[in-house]
């Protein structure tokens, strides 16, 4: 344990004891969530461990909703999975909680950064992936297999230290989706791995280097691989990307184990882009979207939630190949 995690520890621990803060602003036992959470993070084993830190924050919350250091707290764990949207919500909770603070300011810029991280996001896509950033590299936390990005040789479990011989320290999702959305120059890549991108038939070639348990490798794709016109959402996002729709939204589940949803994915991708205009289709992760969960009692995956003027109209569980689908899709659609 360094010192970084004894002074905190001794500061949280003193604060059960001695407070000078307004009566029922916070609680010893929202204070010890709090120091779970943070032990999560800093002693995080895997990526997986910030979700821990996430239910700790929550709770905190829960207990002692008037407490502004559970939302930043909260905020902070999720901008580093990728959930712009619950992060920006609980940023502006902390500030409406402790107003003309002297890291307002700079707060404030954070806030307007995820929401452009967001927008980036949505032109990306980014369907059936959830990612971490890493002080080392950008971690695939899940991923879905027989996604486009699977295809290409991507798994859970992997992260990327670099795109392009460009080391990935230090570097936020924000910098990472705005590198994907870019161009791209031509890297000096070697003999090898040109004349495998040759044959591949990738014209402008990108190369990611991954850690993948002990070993370090390379893999050549073409940027458009990260792009889907399948939009991987946060169940912060049901207000603006569902209820607020002009057209029927189909949402999708999945989760890192499910069989069926390897098949199911490249024909939401597919479908994705046949009825662009007709239909928005966006991916949920269950792992990741616990209250979604709960919401609509979707416990399996992949099931689709089809909405209509921001109403859930019907449901399709499972998967029974891309014809059955395709039908019952269009012919909910018809109907409205």
């Amino acid at each position: 344990m360094n010192l970084k995690s004894i002074f905190l520890i001794v500061f949280v621990l003193s604060a059960l004891f001695v407070s000078t803060s307004v009566p029922g602003e916070f609680s010893p036992q929202a204070q010890i969530h709090l120091l779970r959470g943070l032990k999560a993070i800093e002693e995080a084993k895997s990526p997986r461990d910030y979700l821990l830190a996430e239910a700790e924050f929550e709770k905190v919350i829960e207990i002692s909703p008037e407490w502004a250091e559970g939302y930043y707290n909260l905020g902070l764990v999720c901008e580093a999975m990728g959930k712009e949207t619950k992060a920006v919500k609980n940023y502006r909770e902390y500030l409406r909680r402790k107003s003309k603070t002297r890291e307002e300011k700079e707060l404030q810029e954070r806030i307007e950064k995820l929401i452009n991280a967001r927008e980036t996001k949505r032109k990306i896509g980014l369907s059936g992936l959830s990612l971490v950033s890493l002080k080392d590299g950008i971690y695939i936390l899940n991923l879905v297999e027989g996604s486009k990005l699977n295809k290409a040789g991507f798994l859970a479990g992997d992260k990327i230290v670099e795109i392009n011989k460009r080391p990935l320290v230090e570097m936020t999702l924000k910098e990472f989706y705005e590198l994907i959305e870019k161009h791209h120059e031509q890297p000096m890549l070697g003999a090898r791995v040109q004349a495998y991108a040759r044959s591949a038939g990738i014209e402008t070639p990108v190369a990611f280097t991954i850690i993948r348990g002990k070993s370090r490798q390379v893999i050549v794709i073409p940027m458009s691989v990260f792009k889907t016109s399948v939009y991987e959402i946060e169940e912060e996002e049901l207000e603006e990307e569902v209820y607020k729709s002009t057209i029927p939204v189909a949402v999708v589940t999945w989760m890192n184990w499910c069989t069926f949803c390897e098949k199911m994915i490249p024909v939401i991708e597919k479908l994705g882009e046949t009825y662009r205009e007709r239909v928005k289709f966006l991916t949920i992760n269950l792992e990741m979207n616990r209250k979604f969960s709960e919401m609509f009692a979707v416990k399996a995956a992949p099931v689709t939630l089809l909405f209509t003027n921001g109403q859930l109209v019907d449901s399709f569980s499972g998967f029974r190949g891309e014809e059955p689908y395709e039908t019952w899709l269009m012919g909910i659609i018809r109907k409205k």
